[in-house]
Protein backbone atom coordinates (compact mmCIF):
# COMPACT_ATOMS: atom_id res chain seq x y z
CA UNK A 1 0.00 0.00 0.00
CA UNK A 2 1.05 3.16 -0.89
CA UNK A 3 0.33 6.25 1.05
CA UNK A 4 0.59 9.42 -1.00
CA UNK A 5 -0.82 13.48 0.77
CA UNK A 6 -1.50 16.51 -1.38
CA UNK A 7 -2.41 19.99 0.01
CA UNK A 8 -4.29 22.17 -1.77
CA UNK A 9 -5.60 25.94 -1.89
CA UNK A 10 -7.48 26.75 -4.64
CA UNK A 11 -9.38 30.16 -4.99
CA UNK A 12 -9.23 30.32 -8.14
CA UNK A 13 -10.24 27.11 -9.08
CA UNK A 14 -7.76 26.56 -11.66
CA UNK A 15 -4.85 24.94 -9.33
CA UNK A 16 -6.68 21.50 -8.83
CA UNK A 17 -6.36 20.52 -12.39
CA UNK A 18 -2.21 20.72 -11.98
CA UNK A 19 -3.31 17.89 -8.56
CA UNK A 20 -5.35 16.13 -11.01
CA UNK A 21 -3.00 15.12 -13.12
CA UNK A 22 0.12 14.38 -10.50
CA UNK A 23 -2.64 11.66 -9.48
CA UNK A 24 -3.54 10.54 -12.27
CA UNK A 25 0.25 10.03 -13.62
CA UNK A 26 0.43 8.54 -10.12
CA UNK A 27 -2.13 6.16 -10.67
CA UNK A 28 -1.45 5.44 -14.09
CA UNK A 29 2.21 4.14 -12.92
CA UNK A 30 1.97 2.04 -10.58
CA UNK A 31 0.87 -1.23 -9.48
CA UNK A 32 0.32 -1.30 -6.13
CA UNK A 33 -2.71 -0.08 -4.09
CA UNK A 34 -2.51 3.46 -3.35
CA UNK A 35 -4.71 5.64 -1.11
CA UNK A 36 -4.53 9.32 -1.50
CA UNK A 37 -5.16 11.95 1.07
CA UNK A 38 -5.76 15.01 -0.07
CA UNK A 39 -5.87 18.04 2.55
CA UNK A 40 -7.69 21.13 1.60
CA UNK A 41 -9.60 24.21 2.88
CA UNK A 42 -13.30 25.23 1.74
CA UNK A 43 -11.64 26.63 -1.39
CA UNK A 44 -11.77 23.62 -2.97
CA UNK A 45 -14.86 23.16 -5.26
CA UNK A 46 -17.76 20.13 -5.15
CA UNK A 47 -16.98 19.54 -8.98
CA UNK A 48 -13.24 19.56 -8.58
CA UNK A 49 -13.57 17.16 -5.60
CA UNK A 50 -15.71 15.27 -7.30
CA UNK A 51 -13.40 15.32 -10.25
CA UNK A 52 -10.55 13.40 -8.25
CA UNK A 53 -13.00 11.02 -6.82
CA UNK A 54 -13.66 9.91 -10.68
CA UNK A 55 -9.76 10.00 -11.38
CA UNK A 56 -9.41 7.59 -8.23
CA UNK A 57 -12.26 5.19 -8.79
CA UNK A 58 -11.27 4.45 -12.23
CA UNK A 59 -8.15 2.96 -11.03
CA UNK A 60 -10.46 1.24 -7.86
CA UNK A 61 -8.14 3.15 -5.40
CA UNK A 62 -9.11 5.19 -2.68
CA UNK A 63 -9.15 8.74 -1.81
CA UNK A 64 -9.67 10.58 1.33
CA UNK A 65 -10.54 14.14 1.74
CA UNK A 66 -9.36 16.35 5.06
CA UNK A 67 -11.10 19.54 5.37
CA UNK A 68 -8.57 21.78 7.77
CA UNK A 69 -11.69 24.33 7.40
CA UNK A 70 -13.58 21.75 9.69
CA UNK A 71 -11.06 19.73 11.36
CA UNK A 72 -8.80 22.42 12.86
CA UNK A 73 -11.59 25.31 12.76
CA UNK A 74 -10.57 26.30 16.69
CA UNK A 75 -6.96 25.88 16.38
CA UNK A 76 -7.40 28.46 13.11
CA UNK A 77 -9.77 31.17 14.67
CA UNK A 78 -7.46 31.06 17.76
CA UNK A 79 -4.46 31.51 15.84
CA UNK A 80 -6.33 34.34 14.13
CA UNK A 81 -7.03 36.08 17.49
CA UNK A 82 -3.46 35.63 18.15
CA UNK A 83 -1.70 36.38 14.95
CA UNK A 84 -4.08 38.66 13.30
CA UNK A 85 -2.15 38.91 10.05
CA UNK A 86 -2.87 35.23 8.97
CA UNK A 87 -5.98 36.08 8.09
CA UNK A 88 -3.99 37.64 4.88
CA UNK A 89 -2.64 34.51 3.67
Amino acid sequence: MIHVCYALRDESGKYSKFVGTSMLSLLENTKSEVTIHLIHDSTLSGENQSRFIKIVDRFNQQIIFYNVDDLAADSIRYAETKLPETKNF
